[in-house]
């Protein structure tokens, strides 16, 4: 379908959509997509359905330690920046009287369910509108990186990807909230409306949010603080691939506020909100370059936020070949990075790097680049496997540019 770019602004009649105020407006305090009389299944199509495999290991569970049965399912979906370090709603933190643990996410189809295990106490460290930032009072072990959006530019009807650990349907009935006592990740297919503006929260923060038609069903109780996914500039849509296929070519731009009537709007994870992230956890967070962004100078400055990262690596894509080289090259180090107040960042000279010395007469360069914070780690820049931030570029050494086709391995 015909992509328009739809002006910053948003439609009078849904701006209700907006506002967390809103009487026709409610918070979804937990996670499977669903509408009533379709059903949940382990198959793989854009219908709400259990994820099918093993769930992403960045996805999270947020619970409530007040009641024992608290512990038997989700109020609210987390995404894991760091082992560290959760991304949620903020509605779903508002109870000083309700402890918060947070769970690894797991609830795919071939996962062991983990039920009351493997919670660790949390605390609330940051809020911007209704992104909240949770720090566990110990890292949690086996997690990946949620693969951040970089930039945004929003297109109605674009094809995204929702996830939850809330309730759901089953078969043609709706069982009572809370039905899905064992927390299984749902996931479904919706598509972009409008961009929405949520005000400032804090002052001088802005926040932003992304509607989406609810379609096959999304916001239900658990739902809050899922991920919104949007295609990154890595790849491009395939003919019959599945939902799970997509996802690994997919970041996250934001997380489920809430919804009324037919649409759900979700919080932009937008570049000020992310730079607060990075300060706040120490994460290293890319500032520059961005997602899909065109490298047209000799000399370039790699930038970002949290903590200086030990090393930038840089993974190029052979034109000719069409695949990934097999080792990044190192084009920052402790010696070069240099910090700025908040920000970190290396000038690179991309003229000397190995990707442009080899080039072979192309017009553009596909490039990766990964903040990678420790020795041993091997890097990787797929979309939920990576333990660092990554960014997706292109290089352009003649008169033509385009982004990234496929993710580096």
């Amino acid at each position: 379908m015909k992509k328009y770019k739809l002006n910053k602004g948003y439609l009078p009649g849904l701006m209700g959509l907006s506002l967390l105020i809103s009487g026709s407006y409610f918070p979804a305090f937990s996670a499977t997509p669903s509408v009533a009389g379709h059903a949940i299944a382990t198959s793989s199509d854009s219908e709400p359905h259990i994820y099918n495999g093993n769930a992403p290991a960045w996805m999270a569970k947020v619970k409530r330690d007040t009641l024992e049965f608290s512990r038997m399912y989700s109020i609210c979906t987390g995404e894991f920046l760091s082992p560290s370090f959760v991304i949620t709603a903020a509605h779903c933190t508002t109870n000083p009287d309700d402890p918060l643990l947070v769970g690894p996410g797991r609830g795919g189809s071939q996962d062991v369910l983990n039920v009351g295990q493997d919670y660790i106490p949390a605390t609330r460290v940051g809020k911007w509108g209704d992104i909240a930032l949770l720090r566990l009072h110990t890292p949690m072990q086996n997690t990946t990186m949620v693969p951040l959006m970089h930039d945004f530019r929003f297109f109605h009807d674009e094809k995204a990807t929702v996830m939850g650990y809330g309730s759901f349907d089953i078969g043609n009935s709706t069982l009572p909230y809370p039905n899905n006592p064992y927390s299984m990740l749902g996931m479904a297919e919706v598509a972009t409306i409008m961009k929405v503006n949520l005000g400032e929260d804090p002052p001088g923060v802005t926040n932003t949010g992304i509607s989406v038609k609810r379609g096959t069903g999304i916001t239900r109780g658990g739902d809050s603080g899922g991920p919104l996914m949007l295609l990154s500039a890595i790849d491009t849509p395939q003919m019959g691939e599945t939902v799970e296929n997509k996802l690994t070519k997919q970041k996250m731009i934001g997380v489920l506020l809430g919804g009324g009537g037919d649409d759900s709007t979700f919080s932009e994870i937008n570049p000020e909100i992310r730079k607060e992230m990075a300060i706040k956890s120490g994460v290293s967070l890319f500032n520059t370059p961005f997602d899909g962004s065109v490298i047209n100078t000799s000399t370039y400055r790699f930038s970002g936020w949290g903590n200086s990262p030990f090393s930038v690596k840089l993974f190029t894509r052979d034109m000719k070949n069409d695949r990934w080289g097999a080792n990044p090259e190192i084009i920052c180090t402790r010696i070069t990075i240099e910090r700025q107040g908040d920000e970190w960042y290396c000038d690179v000279d991309m003229s000397r790097t190995e990707a442009v010395k080899a080039d072979n007469g192309d017009d553009y360069l596909l490039l990766a680049a990964t903040a990678q914070t420790t020795v041993t780690d091997e890097p990787s820049c797929t979309p939920g496997e990576n333990k660092y931030d990554c960014v997706f570029f292109s290089y352009s050494v003649g008169k033509h540019s385009l982004s990234l086709v496929s993710p580096p391995p």
